[in-house]
């Protein structure tokens, strides 16, 4: 909540308002992005058609609320088809902050166990509890993969299988690269 108060873009779902109820509970009222999600546009293989010119602006659009997020020391740190709404106007808004964190204290120790495992980089499948912007930027790279196949890149049942299919996809790293 407290990140969807603080930020505010074109392509990042707008929070309208939060109250609580008689019963204490918090309701919180986001803008309607009655679009649904990148993953049903991607899944729809049959019902909705999609091009290169599509691809490159929801591939804009998410890069500019990722940028955004990083300019103001926030980690979204779940970005995957489903957090990807779509407006009626066709705008791609980035959606649930519920793992986001703010990384301006660069020597704070932070979970490896964020980011849905399709989309999880390799230094967080290894534990990394120091980690930048990329984390976002990897998942990135895989919704991009993810639009253009139209099923997701690199999925498996485990987080061992996460590593091996990573490591089949783009190779095993070296010191160099690492």
């Amino acid at each position: 909540m407290k990140f969807l108060q603080e930020l505010s873009h074109p392509n990042i779902i707008k929070l309208q308002t939060v109250f609580s109820s008689k019963d204490e509970t918090i309701n919180i009222v986001l803008e309607y992005l009655p679009g649904g999600d990148l993953e049903q546009l991607i899944r729809n293989v049959n019902g909705v058609r999609y091009g290169a010119a599509d691809i490159k602006a929801w591939m804009g659009m998410i890069s500019r609320a990722i940028w955004f997020c990083h300019e103001n020391f926030v980690l979204h740190r779940d970005i995957k088809p489903n957090n990807l709404l779509i407006a009626a106007d066709g705008e791609v808004k980035l959606a649930d902050f519920g793992l986001a964190r703010s990384f301006a204290d660069p020597y704070r120790r932070m979970t490896s166990n964020v980011i849905t495992r399709w989309y999880r980089p390799p230094e967080l499948l290894f534990g990394a509890k120091h980690y930048s912007g990329a984390v976002d930027i990897w998942s990135i790279g895989c919704v991009f993969a993810e639009l253009m196949l139209r099923v997701p890149y690199l999925a498996s049942e485990t987080e061992i299988g996460q590593i091996s299919v990573v490591c089949q996809a783009i190779g095993t790293p070296t010191e160099e690269n690492w």
